[in-house]
């Protein structure tokens, strides 16, 4: 995925994560987005959603935000330029690069073994989404 095709996704993600606070208290969005993660992360362990996640990876990324921990490296850095099987091999090589919440880890190894190419869009949109406001806020 290129960085405009990501940048592309990331807003998309953005708009899919507003739209659960619409019409609702700030409260009842953050139960809604609660409930969508977890809903998410037990489908990817599902294989008929893998073509979905593979189309849309910004959905899967839903699932995973917050569980990620990025350290401040190149190859971490590399994420917001875009995506590739690459990067994610240059990430795994490094100790320490990303962490991921127990939460999420069987999930997240799911994915990663089974489709790297969307593991890695899911982990770059990630990587980005962390550093929106609109993100970041309805995490708290």
């Amino acid at each position: 995925m290129n960085n405009l095709q990501l940048k592309i996704r990331l807003a998309e993600l953005i708009d899919q994560v507003q739209s659960l606070f619409t019409q609702v208290t700030e409260s009842q969005g953050k139960v809604l987005l609660v409930t969508r993660r977890a809903s998410i992360l037990a489908n990817i362990l599902n294989p008929d959603f893998s073509e979905m996640f593979r189309q849309y990876p910004e959905i899967g990324s839903i699932g995973f935000l917050g569980h990620f921990r990025f350290a401040d490296c190149p190859e971490v850095k590399a994420l917001a330029t875009g995506s590739s099987i690459e990067k994610l091999e240059a990430i795994r090589a490094i100790t320490g690069a990303v962490s991921i919440e127990e939460s999420a880890q069987a999930s997240w190894v799911h994915i990663r073994d089974r489709d790297p190419e969307t593991a890695s869009a899911i982990l770059a949109i990630c990587y980005l989404a962390q550093k929106k406001v609109a993100i970041t806020k309805a995490l708290k």
